[in-house]
Formats: structure tokens, sequence, C-alpha cells
């Protein structure tokens, strides 16, 4: 279907209405450029989720959240969390900063680790699109998430929900405590508690998994110093535990025959079935404090202080097996990190509200220490008659990077006339990082022959420095833009602003070579062109946007079956339409929806790494696999579904002394590449999810309960896939949770 055509039925459908609305759509305030102010005036294209449907929808994390916010991705990749926003995201290297920046009540959260906790108790989550380096720094290449969570009440309050869901086994309840504790001192207390089973079955080494266990407490004061000074603190911890994984064989390979005799049950249909003997696990630990201070000098000038700590740990095993064999080769982790971060920010509105400034200066520091083992025990397999040379080895790195980043930013916006207004913005960014890398390789060969086999030597070595480097990147970050008001309800808006993030150090390349140790920042240059109007005396909403992002010096990690290969990939274009709209056709019914078109492609990129076929065809020639290239220039960015959006609706009224409401979403998404190589069988058909929600609740909405079905077409898709470790022709992936249906209860003091 003509995607021209699928845009203007959307936008005709949002319009559109028989009769005049009698009710008005709330209005949506967000904090998008760091103050508050209604959605409708932001010059930006921004996606809110509503802190009340994320718990109604039981959207506990970020990979849930993707599916309902077109053009944004969030998907588990073989060593972390992967971020996307219109095709640009960051690789699987433990050493990547994000291409889009978290941050949570004004904190920025550098690493996707420190901000894997669940949602809950959150009052909305913005999803800016699009370079946001003004305002937000450095690492918003892509587009920036801002989490704010819910702050203490005027009056006492609190809550104790639950829910449990099937097919996944997963229980969860929430603790909510808030309230004046004095006539100047207010505070919220918040716990949560989530618990799964797991939905894949483990064939092989018997039960479901992953299991998750995972806490959240968050303890939140505000105290109204004086009349002009208000002071909040904000403290959190959270434990993230997970046994065994998502995993599924999806094709076999050069070892199908040892896998079946192996284990009869084995196959690679997506049937939620696995057969992983290793142990596979992943245990997060995250902790951070948080003091705002905001001091209204005048009525026109406002003094803001946001001063933070943020620390994580963890440790992860990850089998490469993902099949019934013995185990032969495993990666593990520990990895530790701290964050002190100081924000100093001023905003000015002049009198008479012609002019307004918002400019501040930023500080960070950042340590990080990762100890990563690759063990490889090849012996087992050529016990059970597999062709290898035999080869039981470790490589060992040590891996400690401290960074400390500066910057001024400021950005001001004039009324050229009443409607006409010209914003201006500029960030000044030096990053500094120095690294310490050291590797310990323990390779204990045999001089046992294999068949066609040469034996390989028996080395013990250490390298006690591969390398101590330290590089700095500045950056001068500019943006303009205009915006006009057609009318009271209608503005359009065009801007222009370049983005940065800055360069690195490979946390996994093992060769030691100078030139394969580092990479360079990403680049981008960005417009866009859009527009928001209110229709039907505002029961109605349409947000339209344009944009063309070009990318210079991409950051990519391709997996070549060995490794994962870092390097600044030449250029790419994003370029799309998004659109957005809300209709409230009456007092008790609702719809809305959402819709993106996205073309993003390399514009130049001859030396990406081939696809698993290539390097065995490439191999076939004598020459190593590992030099095998191709030419991407052209081809889709992974991540970049051509067409993605939603449509939801919601109904409510009231049945007597008790509220009925109904409501559902479906999401749907063209197909895409999970894997930088575009090997075709690391690509995710188009699929749509139906998600549906009924609750009776009080009329005092003193209790309510619900019933909640999530992809309700039990649609079998996965978030990534690529080749297993060692043996070119087998692949692996992550799939999503199947059909679930779950009850909730709340009750409100």
């Amino acid at each position: 279907m003509n995607i021209r055509f699928i845009i203007l039925a959307n936008l005709f459908f949002l319009m559109s209405g028989a009769i005049s609305a009698q009710t008005v759509l709330e209005e949506i305030t967000v904090t998008a450029r760091k103050r508050v102010e209604s959605l409708d005036d932001v010059p930006i294209s921004v996606s809110v989720t509503s802190g009340e449907k994320l718990d109604r929808m039981s959207i506990r994390r970020l990979e849930e959240l993707s599916a309902f916010t077109p053009n944004l991705q969030i998907n588990e990749n073989a060593t972390q969390q992967s971020v996307t926003i219109r095709g640009i995201g960051s690789g699987a290297n433990q050493a990547f900063e994000q291409s889009v920046g978290t941050y949570i009540d004004g904190v920025y959260f550098g690493r996707g680790r420190s901000a894997r906790n669940p949602f809950f108790d959150v009052e909305r989550v913005e999803v800016l699109k699009g370079p946001q380096g003004i305002l937000f720094g450095k690492n918003t290449i892509a587009g920036a998430i801002n989490v704010i969570t819910r702050k203490p009440s005027e009056e006492m309050e609190g809550y104790i929900a639950g829910e449990y869901f099937t097919e996944t086994d997963q229980w969860g309840i929430t603790g909510v405590l808030s309230g004046p504790l004095s006539d100047s001192l207010s505070g919220r207390i918040a716990a949560n508690y989530q618990s799964a089973s797991g939905y894949i079955d483990n064939s092989y080494a018997g039960g479901d998994e992953p299991n998750r266990e995972e806490y959240m407490l968050r303890g939140t004061f505000v105290w109204d110093a004086t009349e002009r000074l208000a002071v909040t603190l904000k403290g959190e911890v959270s434990s993230y535990d997970v046994d065994g994984r998502n995993a599924q064989m999806v094709a076999a390979g050069p070892l199908a025959g040892l896998y079946a005799a192996t284990d009869p049950a084995f196959e690679t249909e997506l049937d939620y079935n696995n057969a992983t003997p290793g142990d596979d696990f992943d245990n997060t630990d995250t902790g951070n404090v948080t003091l705002t201070l905001d001091y209204e000098v005048n009525d026109s000038l406002t003094l803001t202080s946001i001063t933070s700590y943020v620390e994580y740990d963890f440790t992860n095993n990850i089998p490469a097996e993902f099949a019934p064999v013995p185990e032969y080769a495993e990666q593990s982790n520990k990895q530790e990190h701290d964050q002190f971060s100081e924000e100093l920010r001023v905003h000015f509105v002049s009198a008479d509200s012609r002019f307004e400034f918002l400019g501040g200066l930023y500080y960070q520091t950042e340590n990080l220490s990762i100890e990563e083992s690759f063990n490889f025990n090849f012996s087992s397999l050529i016990a059970a008659g597999v062709q290898l040379f035999p080869l039981d080895s470790s490589v060992i790195t040590f891996y400690d990077q401290d960074t400390e980043s500066f910057a001024a930013f400021g950005e001001g916006t004039v009324n050229i006339v009443d409607r006409l207004r010209l914003s201006v913005g500029l960030r000044y960014t030096d990053d500094e990082k120095e690294v310490d890398k050291e590797l310990l390789i323990a390779a204990l060969g045999t001089q046992t022959r294999a068949p066609g086999q040469e034996p390989f030597a028996r080395i013990i070595g250490r390298i006690p420095h591969a390398y101590n480097l330290d590089r700095n990147d500045t950056d001068l970050s500019p943006s303009a833009g205009l915006q006009f008001d057609l009318t009271d309800e209608a503005m359009i808006y065009a801007t222009y602003s370049e983005g940065f993030k800055s360069g690195g150090f490979d946390a996994q390349n093992v060769g030691g070579a100078l030139e394969l140790a580092a990479f360079d920042p990403e680049e981008v240059e960005a417009w866009e062109t859009g527009g928001k109007f209110t229709l039907l005396g505002g029961a109605a909403k349409l947000n339209i946007a344009y944009f063309n992002n070009q990318y210079k010096d991409l950051q990519v990690a391709a997996w070549n079956g060995f490794a994962f290969i870092v390097e600044n990939a030449a250029s790419a274009t994003s370029q799309g339409v998004e659109a957005d709209g809300q209709w409230r056709i009456t007092e008790n019914f609702t719809i809305g929806g959402a819709i993106a078109w996205l073309d993003a492609e390399y514009d130049d990129f001859p030396g990406a790494v081939c696809t698993a076929p290539q390097q065995t065809a490439f191999a076939a020639t004598g020459r190593p696999a590992g030099q095998c290239n191709q030419d991407l220039s052209g081809k889709d960015l992974q991540f970049s579904p051509e067409i993605a959006g939603n449509v939801n609706a919601e109904y409510s009224a009231p049945v007597g002394n008790y509220r009925l409401t109904l409501q559902g979403d479906v999401n749907f998404t063209g197909s895409y590449h999970t894997a930088l190589d575009l090997d075709p069988l690391a690509r995710q058909d188009g699929f749509a999810k139906l998600n549906a929600r009924v609750e009776l609740a009080a009329g005092d909405d003193r209790w309510s309960v619900a019933l909640v079905g999530k992809n309700l077409t039990d649609k079998k898709t996965t978030t990534w896939i690529n080749d297993l470790p060692v043996f070119r022709g087998a692949y692996f992936g992550f799939i999503d949770p199947p059909r679930s249906v779950g009850v909730q209860a709340r009750i409100s003091m």
C-alpha cells in the first residue's frame, strides 16, 4: 500500500468528525526544553506516555515502551540493551555510550545499566526525537528519553497495587505513601517488587526461563525552605537479577546433527523452546541520589542546581552454545560504574515575555571498570566428534576508563513579532577520557592432532598493558529555529541543529593494536519542520513533522562470528515523516494514533563486516574469513522499519456506583534488520500486536480491578538475531513474550 495514502488516510481519520465535540482533551505539559510548558508549544517531535498508561498496560521496562512509540526501538542484544531512534543507536560494546540519552528527573544516565530500573510511580515519559545537544548535551545525537517520576502530593495519599500474568508467570506489587510531613516538608516513599518464572521451556536443562526478580525503593522529599526556594532530595536503590535467557536457536547450521542427537526435542522454530546447557545469569544493583535546588530570584529569573551521584555494578555470564552441546564458549562480565554530575542553570523571561533565555554549566565525572572473560573449551566438542583445532583458552580483559566532561550552553528565544519567534542556541563540550587496558591470555593447546587439523602450540602469555591511552574531544554545537503561530490553535516550526557524540575506546578488542583500540566522535546535521494543531474546538489534536538527519562517522559494532568489530561507518541519512493525534469524540470515548515513515540508510559504508554466508564463501578462496568486507552503501540501517505506528482507543463511563473503562492498543511495524551486517536470516518481518484492558473501579476511585491482555494476537517476534560464536551458519535470537493475560488490583487510601 502506498505510504503517502496511509499517512493521508490517518490524518483524515484524526481530523474528521460528523458532529462538533462537546468536550476537550486535557492539556499535556512537558519539560522537553527543561522548563514546564504545554506540549502544543514545543517545536520538537515529542511522544508522551503518561504514568497512568504505564501502570494500566503494565509497561515495566524500556523495551515494552518502544512498542507504543513509533521510530523508537529498544532491544536486548548479546551484551547489553540498545536504544535506537529513527534508525540511529549504539551497538553491542560495553564501552559504548548510548546515542539516545536517558534522563531521569533532570539527571543524565549515561549507561544503559544505570537506567535499567523498571517503570513504577512515574508521572510521564517523554521521548524526544532527533538531536537534543543544546539543552541535553552530548550523546543525544539520536534523541533523548526524559523520565519524570511522581513528586510528593499536597494531601496525604497512598495505594497498594498488585498484578499477575499467565504464560510469563509474572507477578508484582507496588506500594506508595505520599503527603505533607510538616507545613514546609512533604515526602513520597514508593516500593516495587516484580518476579517472573519465564516463558521459554529449556528442554535440555529443564524448567522455564528467564527467571526474573527485581525490586526498587525510592524516596522523594520536597522542602519549601522559603517562599522562593524549593529543595528536592531523591534517593533510590534497586536490584535486577535474571537467571536464564529468552534466547533460542533460529538456524542450526553445521551442528544440526549433533544438536538432534543430544536432544531429540531440538528444533529451530520460534515456539518458546530452547536447549541451553550453560549457566546464564545477569545481576545488576544500582543506586542514585539527586539534590535539586530551585530558587526564584524574582518573577523573571529562576536559578536551578541539580547535583547527582549514580552508581551500579553487575555480573553476568553468557554461554555461547544456545543449543544442547557440551559447553565450549562463554563470556562473563564484572562491571562497576559511578558518575557524579552537577548542572547549574538560569532561566530568564523578560517582563513583557518577548525574550526568554535558558542556559548554564554542566560538569560530570565518570569511572567505568570492566573485567571481561572469554573462555573456550573446544576439547569437549572434539570428544563429541566435531572437527576443531584442540584449544582450551581464556582471554581476560581488565578495562578501566575515567571520563571528565564540561559543557556551557545557552538558548535564547525572541518574539520578532507577536506570532513569530526566533530561537538560537549554542553548546560547547569538552570531553576527556583516559583508559588503561590489560590483557591476560592463557591458551592451552595439545599435541594430539585432530582429524585434518594442525597441532596448536601451548601458549601462556600476559600483556601487562595492552595500552594506556587518553583522548580529548571538543565540540561546538549550534541550533536555530523559527516558530510561527498561524492562529491561537495552530503552530508551525522549522529547526536546524547539530549534534555530537564523543569518541572512545573499544572495551572488547583483544589484539592490542592501537589503530583498533579507539573510535572517533559521531556528528549530525539535522533539519526538522512540522506543525501542531488543535482542532474541533479543543476536542482533537494533530502533530506532524518531517525530519532529515545527516550523520558522519557513525560508531558501529558488528559481530564477525568471533568478536564485535568496532569502527566508524562513513555516513548515513535518516529522514521521514511522523504524525500523531488524539480525538475525544464524546466525554467518554477517545481515540488516538501515531504513524511514522522512515528512510534510514548508509550513504557510504564500503568496509562493513560480512555476513556469515559471505565469510564462508570468502574463506573458500583460501583467505581468512575475518578479512571479508562488504559494501553497505545505500542499504538500510538496522532497526529502521519503513513504517510503524499504533492506534488506540479508550471508553470510560459510569455504571451505577462504579466506573467501567475499556482500553485497547494496536501496535504495528514493518520489517527491519536486527543485525548490522544486514544478514537476511536476521530480518524481522512486519507484525501487529493487540493489547487490551477492562477495568471496573469504585466511583470514588478507592479500589479497582482489571483484566489485561498483552500480545493477544500471539505474534512470535525477535528483538535481535545474530551468528553463533565460532560456527558460521548457526544463528540465535532473543524472542519476545507470547500472549499473556493478567489481573490487576489496586486499593487507595
